[in-house]
Protein backbone atom coordinates (compact mmCIF):
# COMPACT_ATOMS: atom_id res chain seq x y z
CA UNK A 1 0.00 0.00 0.00
CA UNK A 2 1.38 3.44 -0.93
CA UNK A 3 0.34 7.03 -0.22
CA UNK A 4 -0.17 9.21 -3.29
CA UNK A 5 -0.29 13.00 -2.73
CA UNK A 6 -1.52 15.56 -5.22
CA UNK A 7 0.92 18.39 -5.97
CA UNK A 8 -1.51 21.27 -6.62
CA UNK A 9 -5.13 22.37 -6.15
CA UNK A 10 -7.09 21.19 -3.08
CA UNK A 11 -5.37 19.99 0.10
CA UNK A 12 -3.47 16.71 -0.21
CA UNK A 13 -5.72 13.70 -0.52
CA UNK A 14 -4.70 10.22 0.59
CA UNK A 15 -5.41 7.56 -2.03
CA UNK A 16 -4.99 3.87 -1.48
CA UNK A 17 -2.96 2.25 -4.24
CA UNK A 18 -3.06 -1.52 -4.41
CA UNK A 19 -0.05 -3.01 -6.11
CA UNK A 20 -0.53 -6.26 -8.01
CA UNK A 21 1.80 -9.01 -6.95
CA UNK A 22 2.84 -9.76 -10.50
CA UNK A 23 5.57 -12.11 -11.60
CA UNK A 24 8.13 -10.82 -14.09
CA UNK A 25 7.36 -13.44 -16.72
CA UNK A 26 8.76 -12.78 -20.17
CA UNK A 27 6.23 -11.85 -22.90
CA UNK A 28 4.77 -14.51 -25.16
CA UNK A 29 7.39 -15.87 -27.54
CA UNK A 30 4.80 -16.52 -30.24
CA UNK A 31 2.81 -13.30 -30.64
CA UNK A 32 0.76 -13.65 -33.84
CA UNK A 33 3.14 -16.25 -35.28
CA UNK A 34 0.37 -18.72 -36.05
CA UNK A 35 -1.98 -16.23 -37.71
CA UNK A 36 -0.19 -16.87 -41.00
CA UNK A 37 -1.58 -20.40 -41.00
CA UNK A 38 -5.17 -19.13 -41.10
CA UNK A 39 -4.67 -18.52 -44.83
CA UNK A 40 -6.24 -21.53 -46.60
CA UNK A 41 -3.58 -21.34 -49.31
CA UNK A 42 -0.83 -21.80 -46.70
CA UNK A 43 -2.46 -24.64 -44.78
CA UNK A 44 -4.07 -26.39 -47.73
CA UNK A 45 -3.64 -30.16 -47.72
CA UNK A 46 -2.73 -31.56 -51.09
CA UNK A 47 -5.19 -34.30 -52.15
CA UNK A 48 -2.23 -36.06 -53.71
CA UNK A 49 -0.58 -36.20 -50.28
CA UNK A 50 -3.72 -37.63 -48.71
CA UNK A 51 -3.96 -40.26 -51.43
CA UNK A 52 -0.33 -41.23 -50.92
CA UNK A 53 -0.93 -41.43 -47.17
CA UNK A 54 -3.86 -43.81 -47.67
CA UNK A 55 -1.84 -46.12 -49.91
CA UNK A 56 0.95 -46.32 -47.32
CA UNK A 57 -1.57 -46.99 -44.54
CA UNK A 58 -3.03 -49.86 -46.53
CA UNK A 59 0.43 -51.40 -46.95
CA UNK A 60 1.14 -51.18 -43.21
CA UNK A 61 -2.27 -52.64 -42.38
CA UNK A 62 -1.45 -55.66 -44.54
CA UNK A 63 1.77 -56.14 -42.54
CA UNK A 64 -0.18 -56.15 -39.28
CA UNK A 65 -2.74 -58.74 -40.37
CA UNK A 66 -0.21 -61.08 -41.98
CA UNK A 67 -0.65 -64.14 -39.78
CA UNK A 68 2.47 -65.97 -40.97
CA UNK A 69 4.74 -63.25 -39.61
CA UNK A 70 6.66 -64.37 -36.45
CA UNK A 71 5.27 -62.96 -33.21
CA UNK A 72 8.50 -61.18 -32.31
CA UNK A 73 8.49 -59.47 -35.71
CA UNK A 74 4.91 -58.30 -35.18
CA UNK A 75 5.83 -56.87 -31.78
CA UNK A 76 8.71 -54.96 -33.36
CA UNK A 77 6.34 -53.63 -36.01
CA UNK A 78 3.86 -52.45 -33.37
CA UNK A 79 6.67 -50.78 -31.42
CA UNK A 80 7.89 -48.92 -34.50
CA UNK A 81 4.34 -47.86 -35.39
CA UNK A 82 3.86 -46.43 -31.89
CA UNK A 83 7.20 -44.63 -31.71
CA UNK A 84 6.65 -43.15 -35.17
CA UNK A 85 3.37 -41.65 -33.98
CA UNK A 86 1.17 -43.79 -36.22
CA UNK A 87 -0.71 -46.03 -33.80
CA UNK A 88 -3.95 -44.02 -34.00
CA UNK A 89 -4.37 -45.28 -37.57
CA UNK A 90 -4.22 -48.93 -36.52
CA UNK A 91 -5.86 -49.07 -33.10
CA UNK A 92 -8.16 -52.04 -33.78
CA UNK A 93 -5.44 -54.13 -35.46
CA UNK A 94 -3.01 -53.50 -32.59
CA UNK A 95 -5.69 -54.20 -29.99
CA UNK A 96 -6.52 -57.55 -31.63
CA UNK A 97 -2.89 -58.62 -31.98
CA UNK A 98 -1.92 -57.76 -28.41
CA UNK A 99 -5.06 -59.39 -27.08
CA UNK A 100 -4.03 -62.66 -28.73
CA UNK A 101 -0.44 -62.38 -27.51
CA UNK A 102 -1.61 -61.63 -23.96
CA UNK A 103 -3.39 -65.00 -23.74
CA UNK A 104 -0.10 -66.89 -24.04
CA UNK A 105 2.33 -64.36 -22.55
CA UNK A 106 3.39 -66.35 -19.49
CA UNK A 107 3.89 -69.54 -21.48
CA UNK A 108 5.79 -68.00 -24.38
CA UNK A 109 7.83 -65.32 -22.61
CA UNK A 110 8.14 -66.45 -19.01
CA UNK A 111 8.95 -70.16 -19.27
CA UNK A 112 10.84 -70.41 -22.55
CA UNK A 113 14.60 -69.87 -22.32
CA UNK A 114 15.06 -69.30 -26.05
CA UNK A 115 13.31 -65.90 -25.94
CA UNK A 116 15.78 -63.09 -25.29
CA UNK A 117 15.63 -60.08 -23.01
CA UNK A 118 14.62 -57.61 -25.71
CA UNK A 119 11.63 -59.68 -26.85
CA UNK A 120 10.43 -60.38 -23.30
CA UNK A 121 10.75 -56.75 -22.18
CA UNK A 122 9.20 -55.37 -25.37
CA UNK A 123 6.21 -57.70 -25.16
CA UNK A 124 5.76 -56.90 -21.46
CA UNK A 125 5.80 -53.14 -22.14
CA UNK A 126 3.42 -53.26 -25.10
CA UNK A 127 0.92 -55.39 -23.20
CA UNK A 128 1.04 -53.20 -20.08
CA UNK A 129 0.60 -50.10 -22.23
CA UNK A 130 -2.50 -51.71 -23.69
CA UNK A 131 -3.90 -52.26 -20.19
CA UNK A 132 -3.08 -55.96 -19.81
CA UNK A 133 -1.74 -56.81 -16.34
CA UNK A 134 0.99 -59.28 -17.27
CA UNK A 135 3.29 -60.48 -14.50
CA UNK A 136 6.74 -58.97 -14.01
CA UNK A 137 7.91 -62.36 -12.73
CA UNK A 138 9.02 -63.11 -16.32
CA UNK A 139 12.19 -61.12 -15.61
CA UNK A 140 13.39 -63.41 -12.83
CA UNK A 141 14.82 -65.77 -15.44
CA UNK A 142 17.44 -63.09 -16.20
CA UNK A 143 18.84 -63.28 -12.65
CA UNK A 144 21.66 -65.45 -11.34
CA UNK A 145 21.61 -67.81 -8.34
CA UNK A 146 22.54 -64.92 -6.03
CA UNK A 147 19.43 -62.98 -7.04
CA UNK A 148 21.26 -60.36 -9.11
CA UNK A 149 20.71 -59.60 -12.76
CA UNK A 150 23.11 -61.61 -14.91
CA UNK A 151 26.09 -59.50 -15.91
CA UNK A 152 26.09 -61.08 -19.38
CA UNK A 153 22.90 -59.23 -20.34
CA UNK A 154 24.81 -55.94 -20.04
CA UNK A 155 26.27 -56.64 -23.50
CA UNK A 156 22.76 -56.83 -24.97
CA UNK A 157 22.24 -53.08 -25.26
CA UNK A 158 18.92 -53.29 -27.07
CA UNK A 159 17.68 -55.74 -24.45
CA UNK A 160 18.86 -53.49 -21.64
CA UNK A 161 17.12 -50.53 -23.25
CA UNK A 162 13.90 -52.51 -23.58
CA UNK A 163 14.10 -53.60 -19.93
CA UNK A 164 14.69 -49.98 -18.89
CA UNK A 165 11.60 -48.86 -20.83
CA UNK A 166 9.53 -51.75 -19.41
CA UNK A 167 10.48 -50.81 -15.84
CA UNK A 168 8.62 -47.50 -16.23
CA UNK A 169 5.35 -49.45 -16.42
CA UNK A 170 5.78 -50.72 -12.86
CA UNK A 171 3.12 -50.46 -10.17
CA UNK A 172 3.40 -50.55 -6.38
CA UNK A 173 5.21 -53.57 -4.93
CA UNK A 174 7.13 -54.70 -8.02
CA UNK A 175 10.61 -55.05 -6.56
CA UNK A 176 11.97 -56.82 -9.65
CA UNK A 177 11.20 -53.76 -11.79
CA UNK A 178 12.69 -51.39 -9.21
CA UNK A 179 15.92 -53.40 -9.41
CA UNK A 180 15.69 -53.51 -13.20
CA UNK A 181 15.39 -49.73 -13.42
CA UNK A 182 18.41 -49.14 -11.20
CA UNK A 183 20.49 -51.82 -12.98
CA UNK A 184 19.70 -50.63 -16.51
CA UNK A 185 20.02 -46.92 -15.69
CA UNK A 186 23.53 -47.45 -14.33
CA UNK A 187 24.75 -49.48 -17.30
CA UNK A 188 23.03 -47.43 -19.99
CA UNK A 189 24.64 -44.27 -18.62
CA UNK A 190 28.04 -45.97 -18.85
CA UNK A 191 27.25 -47.17 -22.36
CA UNK A 192 26.18 -43.69 -23.45
CA UNK A 193 29.61 -42.18 -22.82
CA UNK A 194 31.69 -45.01 -24.28
CA UNK A 195 29.94 -46.03 -27.53
CA UNK A 196 29.37 -42.80 -29.40
CA UNK A 197 29.43 -44.44 -32.84
CA UNK A 198 26.59 -46.91 -32.17
CA UNK A 199 23.23 -45.97 -33.77
CA UNK A 200 21.51 -47.11 -30.55
CA UNK A 201 23.18 -44.24 -28.70
CA UNK A 202 20.45 -41.87 -29.91
CA UNK A 203 17.75 -44.10 -28.45
CA UNK A 204 19.66 -44.57 -25.20
CA UNK A 205 20.16 -40.83 -24.75
CA UNK A 206 16.48 -40.09 -25.44
CA UNK A 207 15.33 -42.86 -23.10
CA UNK A 208 17.47 -41.66 -20.20
CA UNK A 209 16.07 -38.14 -20.64
CA UNK A 210 12.49 -39.06 -21.55
CA UNK A 211 11.44 -42.71 -21.19
CA UNK A 212 8.67 -43.71 -23.58
CA UNK A 213 6.10 -44.13 -20.82
CA UNK A 214 6.56 -40.48 -19.82
CA UNK A 215 7.04 -39.12 -23.33
CA UNK A 216 4.83 -36.76 -25.32
CA UNK A 217 3.71 -38.63 -28.43
CA UNK A 218 4.59 -36.00 -31.03
CA UNK A 219 8.02 -35.37 -29.47
CA UNK A 220 8.76 -39.10 -29.46
CA UNK A 221 7.66 -39.37 -33.09
CA UNK A 222 9.72 -36.41 -34.25
CA UNK A 223 12.85 -37.88 -32.68
CA UNK A 224 12.28 -41.45 -33.84
CA UNK A 225 11.56 -40.38 -37.41
CA UNK A 226 14.90 -38.56 -37.49
CA UNK A 227 16.94 -41.63 -36.50
CA UNK A 228 14.81 -44.59 -37.64
CA UNK A 229 16.70 -45.00 -40.92
CA UNK A 230 19.92 -45.79 -39.01
CA UNK A 231 18.65 -49.11 -37.68
CA UNK A 232 18.98 -52.34 -39.62
CA UNK A 233 15.41 -53.27 -38.71
CA UNK A 234 13.87 -50.12 -40.19
CA UNK A 235 11.01 -50.38 -42.68
CA UNK A 236 10.99 -47.82 -45.50
CA UNK A 237 7.20 -47.95 -45.94
CA UNK A 238 6.74 -47.11 -42.26
CA UNK A 239 9.26 -44.28 -42.49
CA UNK A 240 7.58 -42.77 -45.55
CA UNK A 241 4.18 -43.02 -43.87
CA UNK A 242 5.51 -41.43 -40.67
CA UNK A 243 6.97 -38.42 -42.52
CA UNK A 244 3.85 -37.87 -44.58
CA UNK A 245 1.54 -38.27 -41.58
CA UNK A 246 3.60 -36.00 -39.30
CA UNK A 247 3.52 -33.12 -41.77
CA UNK A 248 -0.21 -33.47 -42.48
CA UNK A 249 -1.02 -33.53 -38.75
CA UNK A 250 1.22 -30.51 -38.26
CA UNK A 251 -0.89 -28.56 -40.78
CA UNK A 252 -4.04 -29.42 -38.84
CA UNK A 253 -2.45 -28.19 -35.62
CA UNK A 254 -1.31 -25.00 -37.32
CA UNK A 255 -4.85 -24.24 -38.46
CA UNK A 256 -6.17 -24.86 -34.94
CA UNK A 257 -3.55 -22.55 -33.43
CA UNK A 258 -4.38 -19.86 -35.98
CA UNK A 259 -8.01 -20.06 -34.87
CA UNK A 260 -7.06 -19.77 -31.19
CA UNK A 261 -4.67 -16.86 -31.85
CA UNK A 262 -7.22 -14.97 -33.92
CA UNK A 263 -9.87 -15.41 -31.23
CA UNK A 264 -7.55 -14.13 -28.53
CA UNK A 265 -6.41 -11.02 -30.39
CA UNK A 266 -9.88 -10.04 -31.58
CA UNK A 267 -11.23 -9.76 -28.04
CA UNK A 268 -8.37 -8.00 -26.33
CA UNK A 269 -9.28 -4.47 -27.47
CA UNK A 270 -12.94 -4.84 -26.53
CA UNK A 271 -12.36 -5.44 -22.83
CA UNK A 272 -10.57 -2.72 -20.86
CA UNK A 273 -10.13 -4.42 -17.48
CA UNK A 274 -8.04 -7.55 -17.14
CA UNK A 275 -10.57 -9.38 -14.98
CA UNK A 276 -13.40 -8.61 -17.38
CA UNK A 277 -11.23 -9.71 -20.26
CA UNK A 278 -10.44 -13.04 -18.62
CA UNK A 279 -14.01 -13.73 -17.55
CA UNK A 280 -15.59 -12.80 -20.87
CA UNK A 281 -13.01 -14.67 -22.88
CA UNK A 282 -13.69 -17.87 -20.98
CA UNK A 283 -17.45 -17.49 -21.31
CA UNK A 284 -17.04 -16.93 -25.03
CA UNK A 285 -14.84 -19.99 -25.31
CA UNK A 286 -17.38 -22.23 -23.59
CA UNK A 287 -20.26 -20.73 -25.58
CA UNK A 288 -18.49 -21.15 -28.92
CA UNK A 289 -17.53 -24.75 -28.24
CA UNK A 290 -21.02 -25.59 -26.96
CA UNK A 291 -22.61 -24.04 -30.04
CA UNK A 292 -20.38 -26.09 -32.35
CA UNK A 293 -21.26 -29.25 -30.41
CA UNK A 294 -24.98 -28.58 -30.78
CA UNK A 295 -24.57 -28.04 -34.53
CA UNK A 296 -22.81 -31.39 -34.83
CA UNK A 297 -25.46 -33.15 -32.76
CA UNK A 298 -23.08 -34.04 -29.95
CA UNK A 299 -23.80 -34.17 -26.20
CA UNK A 300 -23.44 -30.91 -24.26
CA UNK A 301 -23.63 -32.14 -20.66
CA UNK A 302 -19.84 -32.04 -20.38
CA UNK A 303 -19.78 -28.24 -20.48
CA UNK A 304 -21.54 -28.04 -17.11
CA UNK A 305 -18.86 -30.23 -15.54
CA UNK A 306 -16.10 -28.16 -17.15
CA UNK A 307 -17.62 -24.92 -15.82
CA UNK A 308 -17.88 -26.44 -12.33
CA UNK A 309 -14.23 -27.46 -12.52
CA UNK A 310 -13.27 -23.94 -13.51
CA UNK A 311 -15.26 -22.45 -10.61
CA UNK A 312 -13.46 -24.81 -8.26
CA UNK A 313 -10.12 -23.68 -9.65
CA UNK A 314 -10.96 -20.00 -9.18
CA UNK A 315 -12.17 -20.59 -5.60
CA UNK A 316 -8.88 -22.35 -4.87
CA UNK A 317 -6.91 -19.48 -6.38
CA UNK A 318 -8.83 -17.14 -4.07
CA UNK A 319 -7.90 -19.26 -1.07
CA UNK A 320 -4.25 -19.14 -2.06
CA UNK A 321 -4.53 -15.36 -2.41
CA UNK A 322 -6.00 -15.17 1.10
CA UNK A 323 -3.11 -17.23 2.47
CA UNK A 324 -0.63 -14.98 0.71
CA UNK A 325 -2.30 -11.80 2.00
CA UNK A 326 -2.30 -13.12 5.57
CA UNK A 327 1.25 -14.53 5.30
CA UNK A 328 -0.23 -17.87 6.36
CA UNK A 329 2.08 -20.88 6.35
CA UNK A 330 0.06 -24.12 5.90
CA UNK A 331 1.31 -27.55 6.86
CA UNK A 332 2.25 -29.93 4.04
CA UNK A 333 -1.06 -31.83 3.92
CA UNK A 334 -3.13 -28.65 4.04
CA UNK A 335 -1.06 -27.08 1.29
CA UNK A 336 -1.31 -30.12 -1.00
CA UNK A 337 -5.09 -30.37 -0.64
CA UNK A 338 -5.37 -26.92 -2.20
CA UNK A 339 -2.35 -26.92 -4.48
CA UNK A 340 -3.44 -30.11 -6.24
CA UNK A 341 -6.38 -28.05 -7.52
CA UNK A 342 -4.51 -24.85 -8.38
CA UNK A 343 -2.04 -26.73 -10.57
CA UNK A 344 -4.90 -26.79 -13.09
CA UNK A 345 -4.61 -30.45 -14.10
CA UNK A 346 -8.04 -31.35 -12.73
CA UNK A 347 -9.66 -28.60 -14.79
CA UNK A 348 -7.70 -29.54 -17.90
CA UNK A 349 -8.58 -33.22 -17.48
CA UNK A 350 -12.30 -32.49 -17.36
CA UNK A 351 -12.12 -29.92 -20.18
CA UNK A 352 -10.19 -32.34 -22.41
CA UNK A 353 -13.17 -34.71 -22.45
CA UNK A 354 -15.81 -32.16 -23.44
CA UNK A 355 -15.44 -32.52 -27.21
CA UNK A 356 -14.97 -36.31 -27.25
CA UNK A 357 -18.60 -36.92 -28.16
CA UNK A 358 -20.34 -40.07 -27.01
CA UNK A 359 -17.08 -41.64 -25.80
CA UNK A 360 -17.21 -39.27 -22.81
CA UNK A 361 -20.49 -40.32 -21.22
CA UNK A 362 -22.27 -38.54 -18.40
CA UNK A 363 -21.07 -41.37 -16.13
CA UNK A 364 -17.47 -40.62 -17.14
CA UNK A 365 -17.86 -36.96 -16.14
CA UNK A 366 -19.47 -37.99 -12.85
CA UNK A 367 -16.50 -40.28 -12.25
CA UNK A 368 -14.06 -37.48 -13.05
CA UNK A 369 -15.90 -35.03 -10.77
CA UNK A 370 -15.22 -37.31 -7.79
CA UNK A 371 -11.41 -36.99 -8.08
CA UNK A 372 -10.61 -40.63 -8.92
CA UNK A 373 -7.16 -42.10 -8.07
CA UNK A 374 -5.61 -41.39 -11.48
CA UNK A 375 -6.66 -37.75 -11.31
CA UNK A 376 -5.34 -37.37 -7.74
CA UNK A 377 -2.05 -38.99 -8.72
CA UNK A 378 -1.73 -36.85 -11.86
CA UNK A 379 -2.40 -33.64 -9.90
CA UNK A 380 0.05 -34.60 -7.17
CA UNK A 381 2.74 -35.39 -9.73
CA UNK A 382 2.17 -32.12 -11.57
CA UNK A 383 2.12 -29.98 -8.45
CA UNK A 384 5.29 -31.47 -6.97
CA UNK A 385 7.27 -31.35 -10.22
CA UNK A 386 6.25 -27.71 -10.59
CA UNK A 387 7.15 -26.79 -7.02
CA UNK A 388 10.50 -28.59 -7.00
CA UNK A 389 11.82 -26.64 -9.98
CA UNK A 390 9.94 -23.36 -9.52
CA UNK A 391 9.83 -22.56 -5.81
CA UNK A 392 13.08 -20.55 -5.72
CA UNK A 393 11.87 -18.07 -8.36
CA UNK A 394 8.43 -17.89 -6.75
CA UNK A 395 9.97 -16.69 -3.49
CA UNK A 396 11.28 -13.61 -5.29
CA UNK A 397 7.77 -12.14 -5.09
CA UNK A 398 4.91 -12.39 -2.57
CA UNK A 399 3.73 -15.97 -2.91
CA UNK A 400 2.27 -18.78 -0.84
CA UNK A 401 4.85 -21.27 0.42
CA UNK A 402 5.49 -24.17 -1.97
CA UNK A 403 5.42 -27.88 -1.21
CA UNK A 404 9.18 -27.66 -0.65
CA UNK A 405 8.95 -24.97 2.05
CA UNK A 406 5.95 -26.60 3.71
CA UNK A 407 7.75 -29.93 3.89
CA UNK A 408 10.97 -28.35 5.15
CA UNK A 409 9.20 -26.48 7.94
CA UNK A 410 6.88 -29.29 9.04
CA UNK A 411 9.63 -31.93 9.22
CA UNK A 412 12.53 -29.59 10.03
CA UNK A 413 14.72 -30.84 7.18
CA UNK A 414 17.01 -29.11 4.66
CA UNK A 415 15.99 -28.39 1.08
CA UNK A 416 17.85 -31.38 -0.37
CA UNK A 417 16.01 -33.81 1.93
CA UNK A 418 12.69 -32.24 0.94
CA UNK A 419 13.55 -32.62 -2.75
CA UNK A 420 14.35 -36.30 -2.27
CA UNK A 421 11.16 -36.98 -0.31
CA UNK A 422 8.94 -35.13 -2.78
CA UNK A 423 10.54 -36.92 -5.71
CA UNK A 424 9.58 -40.22 -4.04
CA UNK A 425 6.00 -38.93 -3.91
CA UNK A 426 6.25 -38.25 -7.67
CA UNK A 427 7.56 -41.76 -8.34
CA UNK A 428 4.74 -43.33 -6.33
CA UNK A 429 2.17 -41.14 -8.08
CA UNK A 430 3.39 -42.43 -11.44
CA UNK A 431 3.09 -46.03 -10.28
CA UNK A 432 -0.48 -45.30 -9.20
CA UNK A 433 -1.28 -43.84 -12.62
CA UNK A 434 0.14 -46.98 -14.22
CA UNK A 435 -2.10 -49.09 -12.00
CA UNK A 436 -5.22 -47.14 -12.95
CA UNK A 437 -4.55 -47.79 -16.64
CA UNK A 438 -4.63 -51.58 -16.20
CA UNK A 439 -7.74 -53.70 -16.73
CA UNK A 440 -10.33 -53.63 -15.34
CA UNK A 441 -10.56 -49.87 -15.91
CA UNK A 442 -13.26 -47.55 -14.61
CA UNK A 443 -13.81 -45.60 -17.85
CA UNK A 444 -12.78 -46.12 -21.50
CA UNK A 445 -9.02 -46.08 -22.11
CA UNK A 446 -9.14 -43.03 -24.46
CA UNK A 447 -10.40 -40.96 -21.50
CA UNK A 448 -7.74 -42.26 -19.13
CA UNK A 449 -5.17 -41.50 -21.81
CA UNK A 450 -6.16 -37.81 -21.76
CA UNK A 451 -5.32 -37.58 -18.07
CA UNK A 452 -2.13 -39.56 -18.50
CA UNK A 453 -0.97 -37.39 -21.42
CA UNK A 454 -1.30 -34.25 -19.30
CA UNK A 455 1.15 -35.77 -16.84
CA UNK A 456 3.51 -36.54 -19.70
CA UNK A 457 3.36 -32.87 -20.71
CA UNK A 458 4.10 -31.86 -17.13
CA UNK A 459 7.06 -34.20 -17.10
CA UNK A 460 8.36 -32.62 -20.31
CA UNK A 461 7.99 -29.04 -19.07
CA UNK A 462 9.58 -29.59 -15.66
CA UNK A 463 12.46 -31.92 -16.48
CA UNK A 464 16.05 -31.84 -15.26
CA UNK A 465 15.29 -29.17 -12.68
CA UNK A 466 14.21 -26.61 -15.28
CA UNK A 467 10.93 -24.69 -15.40
CA UNK A 468 10.12 -24.88 -19.09
CA UNK A 469 6.65 -23.43 -18.55
CA UNK A 470 7.58 -20.09 -16.98
CA UNK A 471 10.83 -19.80 -18.96
CA UNK A 472 9.93 -20.97 -22.46
CA UNK A 473 12.49 -19.03 -24.50
CA UNK A 474 14.91 -21.91 -25.02
CA UNK A 475 14.16 -25.63 -24.77
CA UNK A 476 10.38 -25.29 -24.72
CA UNK A 477 10.45 -23.03 -27.78
CA UNK A 478 12.73 -25.45 -29.61
CA UNK A 479 10.46 -28.40 -28.81
CA UNK A 480 7.27 -26.63 -29.85
CA UNK A 481 8.92 -25.37 -33.02
CA UNK A 482 9.97 -28.91 -33.95
CA UNK A 483 6.40 -30.16 -33.60
CA UNK A 484 4.25 -27.27 -34.78
CA UNK A 485 6.35 -25.21 -37.20
CA UNK A 486 9.18 -27.10 -38.86
CA UNK A 487 7.99 -29.85 -41.25
CA UNK A 488 10.00 -33.04 -41.66
CA UNK A 489 12.02 -33.09 -44.90
CA UNK A 490 10.89 -35.77 -47.33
Amino acid sequence: MALVHSTSGPPPKVVTEIGRKSASFHPSIWGDKFLAYSNPAVAKTDHKEEGHLQLLKDEVRKMLVEREKPQQELLGLIDDIQQLGLCYHFESEIEDLLGQINDSFGENYGKRNDVGLHDVALCFRLLRQQGHFVSSDVFYKFKDIKGNFNENIVKDVRGMLSLYEAAHLRVQGEAILEEALQFTTTHLNLYKISNLDDPLIDLVGRALRDPLRKGVNRMVARHYISIYHKFDWHNQVLLDLAKCDFNLVQKVHQMELAHITRWDISTIDQLPQYMTHCYRALLNLFAEAEEDTVKEGGPTYGFGYAKDAFKRLVRSYQQEANWCQASYFPNFKEYMSLACVTDGLKLLSVASLVLMGNVATREAFEWMAKDPPILRASSLFGRLRNDIVGHVNERKRPHVPSAVECFMQQYDVPKETAYEALQKHCTNAWKNMNQECLHPIAIPMPLLTRVFNLSCTTNLLYDEGFDGYSISLTRTKERITSILIDPIPA
